[in-house]
């Protein structure tokens, strides 16, 4: 096990547009930016204030100390490839049991996770003063038509520092999807990931994340949520750019009706509607994001996750 300290940080930065990843002492430079953030005791209207985005009806913001405890299990995801290439993502810690420690975590197959020419796979997941670090492998078990992919960690991250994104996993749950998670469970949903922009993720160094009530999220309405639409994805009307494909859309929700929330993974974003062009904008940095964000529905994954967190969630 990894973990790192505001003395040695091992996050590792996204890399817009570019095949070679940093060098390693700016590496470290950056990694140290990224701890003293977390470390510090800032307020959320503080950090909406100074984290401006300049794109119209973008409301997310970055985490920070005093954001959900679940949003621990969001990762960054570093693939590299032979020659040089680095792609860098989000995914998800997951697992069945919210009290088990996990070493299983899900991001969309187009991170690059599953090519053949894969080096190492480096996860890296971040709580308010520490950054954890891991290595991980391809499970047996992804889909190029819905563009998921589930990994294996080295080592599990302890429960204790983190606990997983749930998965439903009594049987009678197997057929819920997306929309029954907000229609049958009152609570809320976030969208999370580490975007690519300038203003708010910091070129990929931040994660940022907007949360909605469940009656909002998924209204009833081609604005917000619907099938059928560039391979029958979902879709969210939330800002992303790349490097928050792979992220969850997690619905905390009180499942059990016993007063506890607990967050479960309703979906996994997929990237911007590329046919809706009038929902694109461009960062400070030239990188273009989408108000309209494709999801892959829970149900697509559900049974696949489950068979491997059942083989090394133990």
């Amino acid at each position: 096990m990894t973990i790192f300290s505001t003395q040695a940080v091992g996050e590792c930065l996204g890399n817009k547009n570019r095949n070679k990843i940093i060098s390693s002492t700016e590496n470290i430079q950056n990694n140290l930016e990224v701890a003293n953030f977390l470390l510090r005791s800032a307020s959320k209207e503080n950090f909406t204030l100074s984290t401006k985005s300049i794109a119209k009806d973008d409301k997310r913001i970055r985490k920070h100390t005093e954001s959900p405890e679940y949003l621990d299990a969001v990762l960054k995801i570093v693939t590299y490839l032979k020659g040089g290439k680095v792609l860098s993502c989000s995914g998800a810690l997951i697992g069945s049991d919210i009290n088990q420690s996990s070493r299983v975590a899900i991001t969309a197959l187009h991170c690059g996770v599953f090519n053949h020419d894969v080096e190492k796979i480096e996860v890296y997941a971040t709580t308010k003063n520490k950054v954890i670090k891991r290595m991980a492998k391809k499970s047996d078990q992804a889909n190029f038509e819905n563009d998921w992919a589930i990994i294996v960690l080295d080592e599990v991250i302890p429960n204790e520092i983190i606990k997983p994104i749930l998965i439903f996993t009594d049987p009678e749950d197997r057929g819920d999807t997306s929309e029954d998670l907000a229609f049958e469970y009152e609570g809320e949903i976030t969208v999370a990931g580490y975007s690519t922009d300038a203003e708010i993720g910091g070129d990929g160094r931040y994660m940022t994340y907007e949360t909605f009530d469940t009656e909002f999220i998924f209204e009833a309405d081609e604005h917000y949520y619907q099938y059928g639409h560039e391979g029958d994805f979902g879709m969210v009307r939330s800002f992303t750019y790349p490097g928050a494909s792979g992220g969850p859309v997690i619905a905390n929700i009180d499942y059990d009706e016993n007063g506890t929330m607990r967050p479960y993974i309703a979906s996994l974003i997929k990237g911007g509607f590329n046919r809706d062009t009038q929902n694109f904008h461009s960062s400070g940095n030239g990188v273009k994001g989408s108000l309209k964000t494709k999801v892959v529905p829970m149900e697509r994954f559900q049974e696949a996750s489950l068979k491997v967190i059942g083989q090394y969630n133990k």
